[in-house]
Protein backbone atom coordinates (compact mmCIF):
# COMPACT_ATOMS: atom_id res chain seq x y z
CA UNK A 1 0.00 0.00 0.00
CA UNK A 2 1.74 2.81 -1.15
CA UNK A 3 1.77 6.51 0.54
CA UNK A 4 1.76 7.72 4.50
CA UNK A 5 -1.19 6.66 7.03
CA UNK A 6 -1.16 10.97 7.12
CA UNK A 7 -1.78 11.47 3.31
CA UNK A 8 -4.24 8.81 2.92
CA UNK A 9 -5.99 11.00 5.75
CA UNK A 10 -5.91 14.02 4.52
CA UNK A 11 -7.03 13.00 0.99
CA UNK A 12 -10.67 12.60 3.13
CA UNK A 13 -11.55 15.80 3.04
CA UNK A 14 -9.59 16.72 6.67
CA UNK A 15 -7.92 20.32 6.15
CA UNK A 16 -4.18 19.61 5.64
CA UNK A 17 -3.42 22.29 8.06
CA UNK A 18 -5.25 20.68 10.78
CA UNK A 19 -2.38 17.49 10.23
CA UNK A 20 1.01 19.45 9.16
CA UNK A 21 0.42 22.66 11.33
CA UNK A 22 0.87 20.70 14.76
CA UNK A 23 1.37 22.10 17.34
CA UNK A 24 1.34 25.42 15.60
CA UNK A 25 -1.88 27.03 17.59
CA UNK A 26 -2.26 29.52 15.14
CA UNK A 27 -2.35 27.23 12.03
CA UNK A 28 -4.44 25.16 13.86
CA UNK A 29 -7.00 27.75 14.43
CA UNK A 30 -6.96 28.71 10.57
CA UNK A 31 -7.50 24.65 9.76
CA UNK A 32 -10.59 24.85 12.32
CA UNK A 33 -12.28 27.94 11.17
CA UNK A 34 -12.07 26.39 7.66
CA UNK A 35 -14.26 23.77 9.44
CA UNK A 36 -16.53 26.31 10.73
CA UNK A 37 -16.53 27.77 7.51
CA UNK A 38 -17.28 24.76 5.51
CA UNK A 39 -20.28 23.47 8.36
CA UNK A 40 -22.17 27.45 7.49
CA UNK A 41 -21.56 26.89 4.16
CA UNK A 42 -22.89 23.28 3.54
CA UNK A 43 -25.80 23.26 1.17
CA UNK A 44 -28.84 23.28 3.30
CA UNK A 45 -32.22 21.45 1.30
CA UNK A 46 -34.05 22.72 3.90
CA UNK A 47 -36.74 20.61 6.02
CA UNK A 48 -39.50 18.79 4.95
CA UNK A 49 -42.82 20.51 6.92
CA UNK A 50 -44.25 18.41 9.53
CA UNK A 51 -47.54 20.31 9.30
CA UNK A 52 -49.10 18.77 6.29
CA UNK A 53 -52.72 17.84 5.21
CA UNK A 54 -52.65 14.55 4.77
CA UNK A 55 -54.30 13.03 1.65
CA UNK A 56 -56.83 10.76 3.40
CA UNK A 57 -58.41 13.49 4.99
CA UNK A 58 -58.56 16.24 1.75
CA UNK A 59 -58.79 13.49 -0.91
CA UNK A 60 -60.93 16.17 -2.86
CA UNK A 61 -58.37 18.50 -2.87
CA UNK A 62 -55.00 15.98 -3.60
CA UNK A 63 -57.67 15.16 -6.72
CA UNK A 64 -57.76 17.77 -7.99
CA UNK A 65 -54.21 19.26 -7.48
CA UNK A 66 -53.17 15.67 -9.07
CA UNK A 67 -55.76 16.66 -11.84
CA UNK A 68 -53.50 19.90 -12.77
CA UNK A 69 -50.26 17.83 -12.62
CA UNK A 70 -51.50 15.19 -15.00
CA UNK A 71 -52.86 17.90 -17.34
CA UNK A 72 -49.29 20.12 -16.76
CA UNK A 73 -47.13 17.06 -17.25
CA UNK A 74 -45.99 18.03 -13.68
CA UNK A 75 -44.97 15.64 -10.99
CA UNK A 76 -47.69 14.61 -8.12
CA UNK A 77 -46.99 16.70 -5.07
CA UNK A 78 -45.73 14.76 -1.89
CA UNK A 79 -47.63 16.78 0.64
CA UNK A 80 -49.97 19.70 0.64
CA UNK A 81 -49.37 22.74 3.61
CA UNK A 82 -52.58 24.80 4.36
CA UNK A 83 -51.65 28.38 5.52
CA UNK A 84 -53.24 31.50 7.16
CA UNK A 85 -50.85 33.60 4.68
CA UNK A 86 -52.38 35.29 1.56
CA UNK A 87 -50.11 33.41 -0.56
CA UNK A 88 -49.21 30.23 -2.46
CA UNK A 89 -45.94 28.59 -3.25
CA UNK A 90 -44.59 25.59 -4.99
CA UNK A 91 -40.77 24.22 -3.40
CA UNK A 92 -38.47 21.03 -3.34
CA UNK A 93 -37.52 20.28 0.05
CA UNK A 94 -34.75 17.88 1.95
CA UNK A 95 -32.69 15.35 0.75
CA UNK A 96 -35.09 13.83 -0.98
CA UNK A 97 -36.16 16.74 -2.74
CA UNK A 98 -40.18 16.07 -1.74
CA UNK A 99 -42.68 18.38 -3.54
CA UNK A 100 -44.48 20.76 -1.17
CA UNK A 101 -47.02 23.12 -2.56
CA UNK A 102 -48.02 25.32 -0.08
CA UNK A 103 -51.77 27.31 0.24
CA UNK A 104 -53.01 29.64 1.83
CA UNK A 105 -56.56 29.29 3.02
CA UNK A 106 -57.42 33.37 3.06
CA UNK A 107 -55.64 33.67 -0.95
CA UNK A 108 -57.74 30.46 -1.72
CA UNK A 109 -61.16 31.41 -0.02
CA UNK A 110 -61.17 34.33 -2.57
CA UNK A 111 -60.95 32.63 -6.12
CA UNK A 112 -63.49 31.02 -8.01
CA UNK A 113 -63.19 26.96 -9.32
CA UNK A 114 -61.44 28.62 -12.39
CA UNK A 115 -59.19 31.04 -10.41
CA UNK A 116 -58.03 28.41 -8.45
CA UNK A 117 -57.41 25.91 -10.86
CA UNK A 118 -55.53 28.83 -12.24
CA UNK A 119 -53.56 28.90 -8.91
CA UNK A 120 -52.42 25.74 -9.15
CA UNK A 121 -51.45 25.52 -12.58
CA UNK A 122 -49.23 28.49 -11.70
CA UNK A 123 -47.55 26.95 -8.42
CA UNK A 124 -47.12 23.50 -10.28
CA UNK A 125 -45.67 24.83 -12.91
CA UNK A 126 -42.47 25.74 -11.15
CA UNK A 127 -41.70 21.83 -11.28
CA UNK A 128 -41.37 21.99 -14.57
CA UNK A 129 -40.22 25.05 -15.93
CA UNK A 130 -36.69 25.18 -14.94
CA UNK A 131 -36.51 28.06 -12.94
CA UNK A 132 -32.72 28.32 -11.56
CA UNK A 133 -33.49 30.24 -8.15
CA UNK A 134 -35.56 27.41 -7.14
CA UNK A 135 -33.44 25.08 -7.86
CA UNK A 136 -30.18 23.19 -5.39
CA UNK A 137 -27.64 24.74 -6.69
CA UNK A 138 -28.44 28.43 -7.61
CA UNK A 139 -30.87 28.84 -4.66
CA UNK A 140 -28.73 26.72 -2.51
CA UNK A 141 -25.62 29.73 -3.29
CA UNK A 142 -27.93 32.64 -2.79
CA UNK A 143 -28.90 31.38 0.71
CA UNK A 144 -25.63 30.64 2.02
CA UNK A 145 -24.47 33.56 1.04
CA UNK A 146 -27.36 35.59 2.53
CA UNK A 147 -26.57 33.39 5.65
CA UNK A 148 -23.20 35.16 5.49
CA UNK A 149 -24.57 38.19 5.25
CA UNK A 150 -26.69 37.79 8.10
CA UNK A 151 -24.19 36.34 10.78
CA UNK A 152 -21.64 39.10 9.90
CA UNK A 153 -23.54 42.16 10.09
CA UNK A 154 -24.03 43.81 13.22
CA UNK A 155 -27.28 45.02 14.24
CA UNK A 156 -25.66 48.83 14.69
CA UNK A 157 -22.21 50.24 14.46
CA UNK A 158 -22.45 52.48 18.05
CA UNK A 159 -24.72 51.63 20.21
CA UNK A 160 -26.22 54.49 22.72
CA UNK A 161 -26.80 52.66 25.48
CA UNK A 162 -23.31 50.79 25.38
CA UNK A 163 -21.07 53.25 27.04
CA UNK A 164 -17.54 53.00 26.88
CA UNK A 165 -17.61 49.32 25.57
CA UNK A 166 -20.13 50.50 22.81
CA UNK A 167 -17.32 53.22 22.13
CA UNK A 168 -14.62 50.46 22.11
CA UNK A 169 -16.52 47.77 20.14
CA UNK A 170 -17.74 50.63 17.85
CA UNK A 171 -14.75 50.29 15.16
CA UNK A 172 -14.80 46.13 14.80
CA UNK A 173 -18.96 46.65 14.43
CA UNK A 174 -17.53 48.60 11.22
CA UNK A 175 -15.09 46.54 10.17
CA UNK A 176 -17.68 43.75 10.16
CA UNK A 177 -20.32 45.80 8.47
CA UNK A 178 -18.15 46.21 5.63
CA UNK A 179 -17.25 43.17 5.46
CA UNK A 180 -20.65 41.99 5.36
CA UNK A 181 -21.03 43.65 2.30
CA UNK A 182 -19.45 41.06 0.49
CA UNK A 183 -21.42 38.26 0.74
CA UNK A 184 -24.26 40.66 0.19
CA UNK A 185 -22.89 41.73 -2.94
CA UNK A 186 -22.49 37.95 -4.35
CA UNK A 187 -25.97 37.61 -3.36
CA UNK A 188 -27.31 40.44 -5.40
CA UNK A 189 -24.63 39.21 -7.94
CA UNK A 190 -26.16 35.94 -8.50
CA UNK A 191 -29.81 37.41 -8.33
CA UNK A 192 -28.77 39.80 -10.94
CA UNK A 193 -27.32 37.10 -13.13
CA UNK A 194 -30.32 34.90 -13.42
CA UNK A 195 -32.85 37.87 -13.37
CA UNK A 196 -33.95 37.30 -17.20
CA UNK A 197 -33.85 33.27 -16.51
CA UNK A 198 -36.24 33.85 -13.11
CA UNK A 199 -38.66 36.56 -15.14
CA UNK A 200 -39.03 33.21 -18.09
CA UNK A 201 -39.57 30.99 -15.48
CA UNK A 202 -42.42 33.34 -14.05
CA UNK A 203 -44.12 34.10 -17.38
CA UNK A 204 -43.52 30.30 -18.48
CA UNK A 205 -45.58 29.94 -15.00
CA UNK A 206 -48.44 32.51 -15.81
CA UNK A 207 -48.49 30.45 -19.05
CA UNK A 208 -49.32 27.09 -17.78
CA UNK A 209 -51.45 28.65 -15.67
CA UNK A 210 -53.75 29.47 -19.09
CA UNK A 211 -53.35 26.20 -20.29
CA UNK A 212 -54.85 24.40 -17.16
CA UNK A 213 -57.74 27.27 -16.83
CA UNK A 214 -57.98 29.53 -19.66
CA UNK A 215 -56.37 33.41 -20.14
CA UNK A 216 -59.59 35.02 -18.37
CA UNK A 217 -59.28 33.18 -15.40
CA UNK A 218 -55.56 33.37 -15.19
CA UNK A 219 -55.64 37.00 -15.45
CA UNK A 220 -58.69 37.16 -13.03
CA UNK A 221 -56.43 35.00 -10.48
CA UNK A 222 -53.64 37.46 -11.28
CA UNK A 223 -55.48 40.48 -10.53
CA UNK A 224 -57.03 39.05 -6.86
CA UNK A 225 -53.37 38.00 -5.85
CA UNK A 226 -52.65 41.86 -5.46
CA UNK A 227 -55.18 42.04 -3.11
CA UNK A 228 -52.43 40.79 -0.86
CA UNK A 229 -51.64 44.11 0.86
CA UNK A 230 -54.89 44.81 1.24
CA UNK A 231 -55.56 41.96 3.22
CA UNK A 232 -52.60 42.41 5.23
Amino acid sequence: MSGSPSRCFLHRGVPQSLITGWPNIFVLFAGALLLVIGMISRPRPGKPEKAIAPRGEFPQLYRVVDMVSETLGAPKVDSIILTIEFNASYASTGWRRRRELRLGIPLVEIYDHSEFIALLGHELGHSINNDSTRGFYHGGAIHSLDLWYGLMRPEHILSTEGGVPGLVVAPFNLVFMGLAQIPKFGAQLMAVLVYRDSQRAEYLADHLASVAAGKSAAISMLHKLQFRSIYE
